[in-house]
């Protein structure tokens, strides 16, 4: 948010000032929709000791006159804020605004100031305030569902985090919430989230904290958490209203919180795409090497380029999730010839399939986790390209990767060998004079008599065991409930049931 405070000699001229600085904020311009929620409030000059942390500081032209040296005054009550004075056009020489200056004022407004200059000096204030935050805003976007985003979101976000360094992970997608399901983050709705949307709640640390969910990963030096969307609504698409504006502000705080910021567009369109946009420092676009992709995602750069700030990077990664699709080299030929995309705009390394990797939606962990060795290097390669973590974390987290698959692959042999040794099927007849260890329960004369034994291969013993494997098969499929029954069913099937409860006799 960003609270303007309107200072004077006078509570008449304070009115008047705030006044002024609200039909200002009311004009129809696109450009309120990259601003965040703004609050004006007169003070006196006696009270702005009282007033807390501001961003704007308006002073009126009547205590100028009185005593411009309240100018300095002011800037040591509030050292970080900006300084806006209010002049007429008498009071704006060259040699006035040059003593306005040295006391601390940065810029001034007059009557003949419109709204496009007002609001064009408070973009450039808040720009000039975000380039000293310490956070990288980075939004994950793409042509068209399906493609990889929320794969790459997460696995991006999880890499970061067990670099050690806080990442919020924002969930746009309204209708399905897969992301917060995918990393079973619960609620899936946001409701907190849609109180401080529809302004019924003040954007402050502790109220957007509400919004947060972490991500239980083990042995994680940094901090992961997931902002789960809200609901599904028409006023998420409509650009008069003040959405938009509230999750700049939101936005504003998460960069105070936290290292990272990585958005997975989801559903966004409208102001609250164009805003994200705006104030994104990386735009992360994924392309498919699918055929039937290429045409979307080249339509969809082209329109991206345009809505880019100058501080914005745009980058492309290519997500080779089809074994049958286009080769890396015709895929980025393609595109960079269809779209313009330089060559240091393409990530270097592309995201390799990978069936494990498949697995991760619903496990609680992304990708990153899931992924092969190959995934994981790869991740690793376009967070080191994007300046995000440096080599000697890539090294190091490759190295852990490579020493948990390894003990993994280790713990699932040896389980394979011993279940293989007990599910063994047991040898009865060896050489002569062998002892056979696996017989059990048999004294070892008895057990060494029986291996030796030679085969029978007596007519009658094989007749009678395949009379027995027949009554067996008929058994299983019958209920002897009475002796009647069991007459019955000789008669019926030419048979003698006897042979059911007497083991065969075997005849030398």
């Amino acid at each position: 948010m960003i609270r303007i405070v309107i200072t004077d000699s006078t509570a008449e001229s304070r009115t008047n000032l705030v006044s002024t600085i609200n039909e200002f904020l009311k004009a129809d311009i696109s450009a309120l929709e990259i601003l965040p929620q703004i609050s004006v409030k007169p003070v006196s000059p006696q009270e702005l000791k009282f007033v807390g942390k501001i961003e704007i500081c308006v002073i009126g032209e009547k205590l100028i006159k009185e005593n411009i040296s309240e100018v300095s005054k002011i800037r040591k009550l509030l050292p970080d804020a900006v300084i806006l004075i209010s002049t007429s056009d008498d009071f704006s020489d060259i040699g006035t605004i040059e003593k306005l200056v040295r006391l601390g004022a940065d810029d001034t407004i007059s009557s003949q100031t419109s709204p496009e200059e007002f609001l064009k000096k408070l973009i450039i204030f808040c720009k000039a305030k975000k380039r000293t935050g310490k956070s990288n805003f980075i939004l994950v976007d793409s042509s068209k569902g399906g493609l990889g985003v929320t794969s790459i979101a997460a696995g991006l976000s999880e890499c970061i985090s067990r670099s050690g360094k806080s990442v919020a992970l924002l969930d746009f997608d309204f209708e399905s919430q897969d992301l917060s399901r995918f990393l079973q983050v619960r609620p899936y709705i946001n409701e907190n989230l849609q109180l401080l949307l529809d302004q019924n709640r003040s954007v402050t640390h502790e109220f957007v904290e509400e919004c947060l969910f972490d991500v239980d990963i083990e042995k994680n030096d940094g901090r992961f958490s997931v902002m789960p969307p809200v609901a599904e609504q028409d006023a998420l698409y409509d650009g008069s209203s003040t959405y938009s504006r509230s999750l700049v502000s939101i936005l504003e705080l998460l960069d105070s919180n936290f290292d990272y910021i990585i958005v997975d567009s989801g559903e966004l369109k409208g102001a609250m795409l164009r805003t994200i946009y705006k104030v994104s420092d990386f735009v992360l676009f994924v392309v498919s090497n699918d055929p039937a992709s290429v045409y979307a995602s080249a339509s969809k750069i082209k329109k991206i380029k345009s809505m880019l700030s100058a501080q914005s990077n745009f980058l492309v990664l290519e997500n080779a999730s089809d074994v049958n699709g286009l080769s890396s080299k015709i895929l980025r030929n393609q595109l960079s010839e269809a779209t313009g995309i330089e060559n240091e705009e393409w990530i270097e390394t592309a995201i390799p399939f990978c069936k494990s990797a498949r697995t991760w939606p619903g496990s609680g962990l992304s990708m990153f986790e899931h992924g092969s060795p190959k995934v994981v290097a790869a991740i690793l390669k376009m967070a080191v390209s994007m300046g995000l973590i440096s080599t000697e974390i890539e090294s190091a987290s490759l190295s852990k990767k490579m020493l948990s698959i390894g003990k993994n692959l280790f713990k699932r042999k040896f389980s394979e060998t011993i279940e293989n040794i007990k599910t063994k099927k047991r040898e009865t007849i060896l050489a002569p004079g062998s002892e056979n260890k696996l017989l059990p329960n048999v004294p070892e004369p008895l057990e060494r008599e029986f291996s030796t034994q030679p085969k029978l291969n007596s007519p009658k013993e094989n007749d009678l065991t395949k009379n027995t494997n027949e009554n067996n098969v008929i058994a299983e499929q019958i209920n002897l409930e009475s002796p009647k029954d069991v007459k019955q069913i000789e008669h019926r099937e030419g048979i003698n049931l006897d042979n059911l409860f007497s083991k065969p006799q075997i005849y030398n």
